[in-house]
């Protein structure tokens, strides 16, 4: 009875063991998974920041393009009431 006992004991921790190897593989997975998304997000927020670097960049190039027409537009209209009177 108590090798029977024994045997039944010994495959429990077997089992146990497989269990919590499992476990241990399957959260190895999770943190590599979650390394990789970690990485992911990081470069995403690289992309973002330069995405907005470049927007603003843009926008004030637009700013400046607009200022300048209007420039234009007041030295072509202070030319063209000259010419009229």
């Amino acid at each position: 009875m108590v090798s029977e006992f024994e045997d039944k004991v010994l495959e429990l921790l077997v089992e146990n063991n497989q269990r919590l190897n499992n476990i241990k593989s399957d959260l190895t997975d999770v943190k590599k998974k979650a390394n990789m998304t970690h990485q992911e997000v990081i470069s995403l927020r690289e992309d973002v920041t330069m995405l907005k670097e470049n927007k603003d960049g843009i926008e004030k190039e637009q700013v400046y393009q607009f200022s300048k027409w209007a420039e234009h537009d007041r030295r072509i209209d202070k030319i063209e009431r000259k010419i009229m009177f």
